[in-house]
């Protein structure tokens, strides 16, 4: 059971932190997108 919960717990980290990741690689594209920086932003 415990062994279990820890599990989830530790899903739900790293779930977590993917998706802020992605988040901030998203405004960075679009922070780029908007300066005119097209090339830096299609390379990510």
């Amino acid at each position: 059971k415990t062994a279990i919960k820890l599990a989830i717990s530790r899903i739900k980290l790293l779930r977590n932190k993917r998706s802020a990741v992605l988040k901030q690689m998203k405004r960075d594209v679009a922070m780029l997108l908007e300066s005119g920086q097209e090339t830096s932003a299609r390379i990510r």
